[in-house]
């Protein structure tokens, strides 16, 4: 009788998010909170400054990925 070897161990698995990725969308995510925060403290709304914070990760995003090249 032959058993498998390593049947009771899940297969090798890499990251989830390489480095590139995490940075891109950490420094997205860095840029909307602070245009959020310059946002609210000019216009006194939570409302706005979410809108305006959320937009500018949405935008950086995309961008941050042309810039930071492979």
């Amino acid at each position: 009788m032959t058993t498998a070897t390593g049947a009771g161990t899940p297969p090798e698995q890499g990251p989830l998010l390489d480095l590139r990725t995490v940075v891109i969308l950490a420094l997205g995510l860095f840029l909307g909170i602070i245009v959020g925060c310059l946002t609210y403290l000019g216009q006194h709304a939570v409302a706005v400054a979410l809108l305006a914070g959320v937009t500018a990760t949405g935008t950086s995003v995309p961008v941050l990925h042309k810039l930071i090249g492979r």
